[in-house]
C-alpha cells in the first residue's frame, strides 16, 4: 500500500505540486510569525529568565506597574522565615547611562555582583562578576555597544562621575541589557544628590539548603499572605511579565492577533489546497471502489498520500524557515526560534495534510464511476 500510494502520488504530481507549495509558504510564514512573537515577547523576560534567584516576592497589588512598594512588615518576616537562605532587596532596577558617541542613549539592568549574586543572570560567568565590582565598570552588551559606539576600555562621563566599560557580553538580556553594580549606581545617585528613600518593590531569595523550591514558595505564601506580599517561582514571575507587556503594550498583542489571523488562513487554505488535489483523482478513486477495493483500504491510500505530501512540505518549510531567519537578521530583524517550536510546527502541517484529505473522503465514497466516464 506504501509504494501503491507513493506511486499513485507520483502519477499524479502536477496536481500535487500546488497542495505542496502551499504548505511550504504556510509553513514558512508559521516560522517566521511565531519567531517573531517569541522574540518580541521573550524581551521583556529575558533577565528574569536567567535570575539567580528561583524565587521572588512581589506585592500582592503588584500589576503592570512593576513597582508596588512591599509592606515593611513583609520584609521583616523574610528575614527571620525559616525558609529562606539568602535574599536580595531591589529598590531599581533600571538605571540611563547617558548618550554614546553616536548620540543615542541607553541603559542597564543593575545586579548586585557580589555573592550569592542572587539579582545576577545565572549565565554570568565568575569572571564578568568580578570585573562588575571593579568601581563604576559597565559591562555591554554587544547590541548596546553597536547602538552606542563604546567599546571596550572606552571612558564616558555620567552625572559627573567617569564610567568605564571594563566588559562586552554577548547576546542581549532584553532592553538595557547592559549591567552595572549596585555600588555604582549608589555612586551616581550620590552624585545627582538623589537622597529621597527608593521603596523595595522586589526580593529575590534563595531557599534554605534542605528546602526545595517548592516547600520554600508554599512556606513564604502562608507566612506573606497576611503581610500583604506573595512568593512565586522564577517560572512564574517570567509568566507574569510577558502577561504584563501583553495587557500594557497594544503593538505587541496587535502583532500576535496578526500571527494568529495568518496562521488560520494559511490552514485554511492548506486545507482547500489538500481538498483540490484529492478531488482531482476521483475518476481513479471511483475506479477502485467500483473494482471491489474495500473503503478503509481506499481511505489508507489517502492517507499515505497526505502524509507524504505533510512530510515533504514540513521539510522544505524548515528549511524555508531557517533561510528567513538568516536574511531578516541580515536586515536587523531578529527571530527567535526554540528547537522544541520545531516538532510542534511540523506535527501541525502534518496533522492539517491529513485531516484535509480525511475530509474528502466522504466526497469519494459517493462517487459514481459510470456517472464520472460518460
Amino acid at each position: 500500500m506504501n509504494a501503491l500510494a507513493q506511486l499513485h502520488l507520483s502519477h499524479n504530481w502536477l496536481r500535487a505540486w500546488f497542495a505542496i507549495l502551499t504548505l511550504i509558504l504556510a509553513g514558512i510564514a508559521i516560522y517566521l510569525q511565531l519567531g517573531l512573537s517569541s522574540y518580541f515577547l521573550s524581551r521583556y523576560a529575558l533577565l528574569e529568565r536567567q535570575a539567580t534567584a528561583p524565587i521572588v516576592v512581589l506585592s500582592q497589588k503588584q500589576g503592570t506597574d512593576r513597582y508596588v512598594k512591599i509592606p515593611d512588615e513583609a520584609i521583616a518576616q523574610i528575614g527571620r522565615s525559616p525558609n529562606v537562605g539568602y535574599f536580595e532587596l531591589i529598590r531599581q532596577k533600571h538605571t540611563y547611562l547617558g548618550i554614546g558617541t553616536k548620540g543615542q542613549g541607553f541603559g542597564a539592568n543593575i545586579i548586585d555582583p557580589n555573592e550569592p549574586a542572587l539579582s545576577a543572570p545565572l549565565v554570568m560567568p565568575t569572571e564578568a562578576k568580578q570585573l562588575l565590582q571593579i568601581p563604576n565598570s559597565v559591562l555591554l552588551t554587544d547590541e548596546d555597544a553597536r547602538s552606542s559606539g563604546l567599546g571596550l576600555g572606552d571612558e564616558f562621563i555620567q552625572r559627573g562621575v567617569k564610567l568605564r566599560v571594563v566588559g562586552l557580553m554577548d547576546g542581549n538580556l532584553g532592553p538595557r541589557g547592559s549591567l552595572v553594580s549596585r555600588e555604582t549606581v549608589e555612586t551616581l545617585n550620590n552624585a545627582a544628590d538623589r537622597k529621597r528613600d527608593t521603596p523595595v518593590y522586589s526580593i529575590l531569595i534563595a531557599p534554605k539548603a534542605g528546602t526545595s523550591v517548592g516547600q520554600a514558595i508554599t512556606g513564604l505564601n502562608r507566612e506573606l499572605k497576611a503581610l500583604g506580599a506573595q512568593a512565586m517561582s522564577r517560572e512564574q514571575l517570567t509568566q507574569k511579565v510577558i502577561e504584563d507587556a501583553l495587557k500594557d503594550q497594544r503593538d505587541i498583542r496587535a502583532f500576535i492577533y496578526l500571527a494568529i489571523f495568518i496562521g488560520v488562513i494559511a490552514l485554511l487554505i492548506i486545507s482547500q489546497a489538500i481538498h483540490a488535489m484529492i478531488a482531482g483523482q476521483r475518476v481513479e478513486f471511483a475506479t477502485l471502489l467500483a473494482m471491489g477495493v474495500p473503503k478503509w483500504r481506499v481511505a489508507l491510500l489517502v492517507l499515505e498520500q497526505t502524509v507524504w505530501i505533510g512530510l515533504i512540505a514540513s521539510a522544505f518549510a524548515l528549511s524555508g524557515g531557517l533561510v528567513g531567519q538568516l536574511v531578516l537578521e541580515k536586515a536587523g530583524v531578529y527571530i527567535l526560534l526554540y528547537p522544541s517550536q520545531v516538532p510542534l510546527v511540523s506535527g501541525a502541517i502534518l496533522v492539517t495534510s491529513c485531516l484535509a484529505g480525511m475530509m474528502s473522503l466522504p466526497t469519494i465514497f459517493g462517487l459514481k464511476p459510470v456517472e464520472l466516464l460518460r
